[in-house]
């Protein structure tokens, strides 16, 4: 699928109605759905689609990164997991946790 010229594995947009995503508006979904559900070629889309700062803006926000994802996007970004959302919603949910 292509989503304003970010391209996208359709299986992970599966419940989404992909007329209605805007690649830049949607931004924080689009990010937290690849980097939770996507494949390597999913990730790379984004890491080439989006800039450095656009990434760190969706992921810092995102409620929805899981464990995994967050630790993967920390050590991307060089940031601390203490500045991400999702750091303090983990341990409350457990669809979110790596354990």
């Amino acid at each position: 699928m292509n989503i304003q010229g970010l391209i996208l594995n359709d299986k992970i947009l599966w419940d989404a109605d992909i007329k209605l995503l805007d690649a830049y508006k949607n931004k924080t979904y689009l990010v937290s759905r690849v980097l939770n559900r996507g494949g390597l070629d999913d990730i790379r889309s984004i890491l080439k689609f989006y800039t450095k700062e656009e990434l760190q803006e969706a992921a810092l926000s995102s409620k929805t990164l899981t464990e995994k994802s967050m630790y993967f996007m920390s050590w991307y970004l060089q940031k601390d997991i203490t500045q991400f959302k999702c750091y303090n919603l983990i341990p409350q949910n457990p669809f979110l946790s790596a354990h």
